[in-house]
């Protein structure tokens, strides 16, 4: 199933963002090489556009035709997307733990390592180690965001005081 209407910078975001894992999944396939190569030499952990190369620089080192590299990409995205339909293609490398609690007075961002479980949405959350005039708050949990990028599995607990 192709993609509709994917541009340049609609195509250049995720590859380079999931450059790694492409280089693992297509490793030795001789016609993405070269385009896997140029890709991994960008920040993928950068979410602006201009950490990204500019199409007319990516041409011009790939020494082809306009048309002819979003051809490549197309299928190189296209590839990815069908191979990430098979059996634990897409390897999760690490898991990050955030806690995002918002109180009254205050905010904490905090990084939370080994929770044995992630509490679900209308459950509370009693954080020991904050304190406010109150004593510890007692928390309930509003929201709870997945990300995955670049093997890393982002969980976002949102937490709010009663």
């Amino acid at each position: 199933m192709k993609p509709a209407k994917l541009n340049y910078r609609d195509l250049i975001a995720p590859l380079v963002h999931e450059s790694r894992i492409i280089s693992n999944l297509f490793e030795g396939n001789e016609k993405y090489e070269r385009l896997i190569y140029e890709l991994k030499k960008y920040d993928s952990d950068q979410d602006e556009f201009s950490s990204f190369p500019y199409q007319k620089d990516l041409v011009k080192i790939m020494e082809m035709p306009k048309p002819e590299l979003m051809q490549l990409m197309w299928d190189l995205y296209e590839d990815f997307q069908r191979t990430l339909c098979g059996i634990k293609p897409y390897p999760i490398l690490n898991t990050e733990i955030w806690l995002i609690i918002r109180m009254t007075n205050d905010s904490w961002v905090v990084g939370a390592h080994d929770l044995k479980y992630i509490p679900r949405v209308g459950e509370t959350f009693t954080p020991m180690f904050i304190r406010n005039d109150f004593g510890c708050p007692i928390c309930e949990v509003t929201a709870i965001e997945h990300e995955i990028s670049c093997g890393v599995h982002s969980i976002n607990v949102h937490l709010k005081d009663r």
